[in-house]
């Protein structure tokens, strides 16, 4: 979609009787943004409705179907390795020549070492996943005291001044929401629904600092952090608390780019990737010589499971920003921080 969009500032309405709704873009509507799934987490418990869940294959956030095929062919293996190792017929692997020393020395040295890459691999995502998930509590917590300083301590002279605090009122909703957006590579988001009509208060707040005309796809958030920078400057006795909650704001930005912008070293993961493959592919030679036998199959098959699931865990919730069922719930974030505003304005 081309074109501008109008400055039109969103006016209060009463939140109980009606939703907001957002002003008509120039030239068409606003852009409808792709949201998360919505995963309802449950905290696991042995409660007898609760079991039903551990069957539930077709679960969005589960990743047992992507274990599917390197499951299967794990299976198939160590099936055909049984087959040509205990069947007299075509035994051949069984043969004196052939046969391989009856011990567990590789299966357990590379158990260990497969173990401990495993177990880093997946501490370190799961870092990245809570940091992302604390910075963003953190992100919150700053909107709300800016949302409450400028509301209760900006003074009111005129209708003017009104509409401006509802503009800047609005930009904090706006920079959440472009944060939002931003960390999910997504491009032209000013257009959104959920951003464009808050941005569009730009105007009214940043005064000579928005007379400069942008490119519509250029980054929001730190021309709104200016904005709100500068809107409290007229009110002197909140610039300190303000000033440190919007430095504290763009802190939180940065850290939430680092998550984003720096994924695991791809050598770190091509090699764990080619030991895993390499401990999978040696496993049924180990067991089938062990009392195990035929057993070597189905082991086999748990032994994949359970270590592929743990690396596609890892894989999943490295980069928790994006749209993947396991990923943080942005959209819901960002909703409860505009509703939370609209509350503030609302009741005062």
């Amino acid at each position: 979609m081309s074109g501008k969009f109008s400055a039109t500032v969103i006016p209060l309405v009463d939140i109980k009787s009606e939703p907001r709704q957002p002003p008509v873009a120039a030239g068409g509507k606003w852009e409808t943004p792709v949201r998360k799934p919505h995963v309802e987490h449950k905290q696991l418990s042995f409660a007898s409705e609760h079991w039903g869940d551990l069957l539930k294959l077709n679960n969005r956030a589960s990743v047992v179907p992507a274990c599917a095929l390197p499951v299967l062919v794990s299976t198939v293996w160590a099936t055909a390795v049984c087959i040509f190792t205990l069947v007299p017929e075509v035994g051949f692997l069984g043969s004196t020549t052939l046969r391989m020393p009856n011990s567990m020395t590789l299966v357990s040295l590379l158990g260990t070492y497969i173990s401990l890459l495993v177990a880093f691999r997946l501490n370190t995502a799961y870092d990245r996943f809570w940091e992302g998930r604390k910075t963003w509590s953190n992100m919150q917590t700053q909107i709300r005291q800016l949302a409450r300083l400028i509301w209760v301590y900006v003074p009111v002279h005129t209708d003017g001044d009104l509409e401006r605090k509802r503009a800047a009122m609005h930009l904090l909703t706006a920079f959440a929401t472009a944060t939002k957006h931003e960390l999910r590579g997504e491009t032209h988001y000013a257009r959104y629904v959920d951003l464009g009509p808050h941005f569009a208060n730009m105007p009214l707040v940043a005064g000579d600092i928005s007379q400069h005309e942008q490119p519509t796809d250029a980054k929001p958030t730190m021309r709104i952090a200016a904005a709100l920078q500068a809107f409290v400057f007229d009110t002197p006795s909140i610039v300190p608390p303000c000033t440190a909650a919007v430095n504290s704001l763009v802190e939180q930005l940065c850290v939430l780019e680092r998550i984003r912008n720096t994924p695991i070293p791809a050598a770190y993961s091509s090699m764990l990737d080619q030991s895993l493959v390499l401990y999978l592919a040696s496993l049924p030679f180990q067991l089938v010589l062990s009392p195990l036998k035929w057993f070597t199959i189905p082991v086999t098959l748990i032994v994949t499971f359970v270590v592929v699931g743990i690396v596609l865990i890892a894989d999943n919730i490295e980069n928790p920003f994006g749209l993947d069922p396991n990923d943080l719930p942005q959209d819901e974030y960002c909703d409860a921080i505009a509703a939370e505003i609209d509350q503030i304005m609302y009741w005062h």
